[in-house]
Parts: C-alpha cells; sequence; structure tokens
C-alpha cells in the first residue's frame, strides 16, 4: 500500500431477528499489485497508483470472514486488466478481483467450482492460488478470483438495463434489500448490479412481483415461462 498503510473494518452484529456478524466501515487503500510465475518472471504490474490511471484500491471484504486474522480482500484496479494472465485476450479484462482467504485451507472451493463448471453454468468464477506478500509480509495462501461482476465478455452477461440479485441472509448490512412473500425473515433479496443508489422502488416492484409469481408457479409446476429451467435445476 502506498504507506504501509493496513485496509480497516469494525466488527458488526447481527439486529435482532437477523443471523450473522459482519464488518462495517471498510476503509479503501490505495496501492500497487505486481504478480509474479513459480518461475519468478513478472506476469503483472499494476504501476504505482495514480488516481484513475494505475495501481488500486484494496479494502477487505467478506461478512464473519472479514473478522479473522487473516482477511480476505477486494481489489479495485484503475485500469482493467486479466489478474489470472489468461493471455493477450482483452474479454477476461476487469477492475474487479477477490484475494479469497478460507480460514482452513481445504478443497471445497475449487471443487464447488469444477462441480459448477461440469454442470454447464453460463459463468463460474476463475481463480488460481497464490502466495501473499503484503507490505513485504507473507499472508499465506489465498485464491485471487473473479468477483460476481455484470461483464458481458467473460462474466455474468446482463445487459446494461438488467439486475443482479442475491439471495442474502446479511441484508442487514446492505443500503438496499427487498423481500418476498415467502422468504424466511432473515433472509432478503440485494443488489449485486447496478449500484444500490441507480436502482428505482419501481424497478424493485416490478422483481418483487415476478419473483412472487415464480415462488406460486413452483409448486403449482407452471414454472417454466418464468426460468430458465436447466440453469435452476442446476443450481
Amino acid at each position: 500500500t502506498v504507506v504501509g498503510e493496513e485496509p480497516k473494518a469494525d466488527p458488526i452484529d447481527a439486529p435482532e431477528g437477523c443471523v450473522g456478524a459482519s464488518i462495517t466501515n471498510a476503509t479503501r487503500v490505495p496501492g500497487s499489485l505486481r504478480l509474479w510465475a513459480p518461475d519468478s518472471t513478472l506476469m503483472y504490474d499494476s504501476g504505482k497508483y495514480a488516481e484513475g490511471v494505475s495501481g488500486l484500491k484494496l479494502h477487505i471484504r467478506g461478512n464473519w470472514s472479514g473478522r479473522r486474522v487473516l482477511k480476505p480482500y477486494k481489489i479495485k484496479l484503475n485500469s482493467k486488466a486479466d489478474l489470472l494472465c489468461r493471455g493477450n485476450d482483452a474479454k477476461y479484462r476487469d477492475k474487479n478481483w477477490i484475494l479469497f482467504k478460507e480460514q482452513v485451507m481445504s478443497l471445497n472451493t475449487i471443487i464447488g467450482h469444477e462441480m459448477c463448471r461440469r454442470l454447464g453454468y453460463c459463468w463460474t468464477p476463475s481463480w488460481r492460488y497464490v502466495n501473499v506478500l503484503f507490505n513485504g509480509e507473507y499472508r499465506g495462501v489465498y485464491l485471487l478470483m473473479e468477483q460476481v461482476r455484470r461483464n458481458t465478455s467473460c462474466r455474468i452477461n446482463v445487459d446494461k438495463d438488467g439486475f443482479i440479485i442475491e439471495r442474502n441472509a446479511y441484508w442487514w448490512n446492505e443500503p438496499l434489500s427487498f423481500a418476498t412473500q415467502s422468504m424466511s425473515t432473515y433472509m432478503r433479496y440485494t443488489f449485486k448490479y447496478p449500484d444500490d443508489e441507480d436502482v428505482k422502488e419501481v424497478q424493485i416492484e416490478y422483481i418483487r412481483k415476478v419473483l412472487n409469481q415464480l415462488e406460486e408457479a413452483i409448486p403449482a409446476g407452471c414454472y417454466g415461462p418464468l426460468m430458465d429451467v436447466m440453469s435452476f435445476a442446476g443450481w
């Protein structure tokens, strides 16, 4: 990071009637990133931090995982790049990446992703193992991963005027959420795309109406026109 600054966040507990524990007030710290191959070949260099030009901003991500000693991070590059270094194909370039840290290193995440690929999902995050040096200190083995984002060339192919929503137990720590008629009281939907401030109330009501129709159609057996049946069954 620019001055050796460590990203910080405050712990926050779920309000009464909700579940989980999370973080809030995550600081975004400017810095730079370099990636080396096992043979010491320099594969990527973000350059020094310059707002909107080069380098990156980094912050702690996750909910409970963001409260651990070894934390996961969100990387926001100032210039699009493919941090997985898959050649010169521009379609993989994006500004948003994740350094994912499991509390106990296991195969759960990579097996889950491989299962998704074999089930024919439209998109599954790609990743690679990396050893992380943070301001010169070794932090261990992480997964460098694509973030769940709208990117029509290589991630989630959603129209610019479309939506990506998430069924989220941590909705209470998000600025915008909504529930459907059959959801548990501790669950709601939150938005991955577009940004919360760009979502209008009339759009929320439209999505809620469609999901309510879907929830009624599933037990009635008339859900076909309302979903992509194969991807839903795969999930």
